[in-house]
């Protein structure tokens, strides 16, 4: 091949090279991963579980037996300071002790449903959240949570125009003093991310506590380990599309 066959061929490939990168390429599956942040009109983003299914993943591990929300762990391990029928809070990003904690609140009071669905999953919630208080029957109104007051309606702001107390249609959180609760009038609703209702709040279910601090080890084949896993993540999710 001559020079100028050669030199022709070079100003060809280059040519071609500099059209075919001015093309868009094709989108396979990662593209469903890719969401631009700023464009909250998107699709929300997808998950995808890569889960290996050989053989190999029948073989048993010692690991922690999985957390079940169904199960009461207070009759297994009587003796724990945790309470399953409480919710234990805190503002610090630790998970707390129940040796002569004070901050929680009875499961009966608290009705912020979204932290139910995860804390079933996961046995822990965070957020925003608000209590019912006052300092005599005459001045209830929502407010921080208490130390010691188990007995305060917990709300949170996630919960915001889906759920209440369970009172069909009264879905607010209702702003004022020595008045309901809840109301079915958005306009009436406390000033969620200002002032008492700005607080985030990390809550523990008791019973969750009692597992964690109580670890039983089982031999469980690896794909039960992560079934275990993926359902506790994806319980909540799966609850909250129904």
């Amino acid at each position: 091949m001559n020079s100028q066959n050669v030199k022709t061929l070079s100003i060809g490939t280059s040519f071609l090279l500099t059209i075919l990168a001015g093309v868009p390429a094709v989108a396979d599956d990662t593209e469903l991963l890719v969401v631009d942040p700023s464009n909250t009109s998107a699709t929300p983003p997808n998950i995808m579980f890569i889960i290996d299914t050989s053989g190999s993943m029948g073989d048993p591990v010692s690991t922690t037996q999985p957390y079940n929300s169904n199960r009461d762990y207070a009759v297994d391990f009587p003796a724990s300071s945790c309470d399953s029928s409480k919710f234990y809070w805190t503002t610090l990003n630790v998970e707390p002790s129940c040796d002569g904690n004070s901050q929680f609140v009875n499961e009966a009071a608290f009705v912020c449903d979204d932290a139910r669905l995860r804390m079933s999953g996961i046995g822990a919630y965070g957020g925003v959240m608000v209590q019912y208080r006052g300092d005599d029957e005459d001045d209830g109104r929502w407010q921080q949570l208490e130390i010691g007051n188990a007995s305060g309606l917990v709300e949170c702001q996630n919960d915001s125009g889906v759920h209440g107390d369970g009172t069909a249609g009264e879905v607010y959180a209702q702003a004022g003093t020595d008045l309901p609760e809840f109301t079915s009038d958005p306009n009436a609703e406390i000033s969620w991310g200002s002032g008492d209702a700005a607080q985030a709040y990390t809550v523990y279910d008791g019973n969750y506590l009692i597992w964690k601090q109580n670890p039983v080890t089982a031999s469980l084949p690896k794909i039960d380990v992560v079934k275990a896993v993926t359902k506790n993540l994806m319980q909540p999710a799966e609850d909250r599309c129904r």
